[in-house]
């Protein structure tokens, strides 16, 4: 897994994660969010995870945990870009709101 964050705006940070989030390094993103929020006082940050290949129940206990961080220090926490199978995995444990993100659109199917 890659992580880079960047400042991207008056009290906006962007992490950009890559690769795998899982058990074995979820908690490099927590140190990183809890590292930004410490450093700089943030209003906004952004979970860029369109590269990001593999999450697992770690991984998404990790990211509430960002969020909770987030919110205590008076941040707003989102994910933009999720990759197809992150949303899906936000989409089934119902956390896509949580991050900012809408559900999927419902198609009706043809009657016939």
């Amino acid at each position: 897994m890659q992580i880079e964050s960047a400042h991207v705006g008056a009290g906006t940070a962007r992490i950009r994660v890559a690769g795998e989030l899982d058990t074995a390094n979820a908690g490099l993103l927590l140190d990183e969010v809890l590292a930004l929020l410490s450093r700089d006082q943030l209003s906004r940050m952004i979970i860029d995870m369109h590269l990001v290949t593999l999450v697992d129940s770690t991984a998404l206990g990790t990211l509430v945990s960002c969020h909770r961080a987030a919110a205590a220090a008076g941040a707003t926490l989102t994910i933009q870009a999720p990759s197809p199978f992150v949303r899906r995995v936000l989409w089934v444990s119902g956390l896509l709101g949580l991050f900012g993100l809408a559900p999927p659109a419902v198609v009706a199917s043809p009657r016939g």
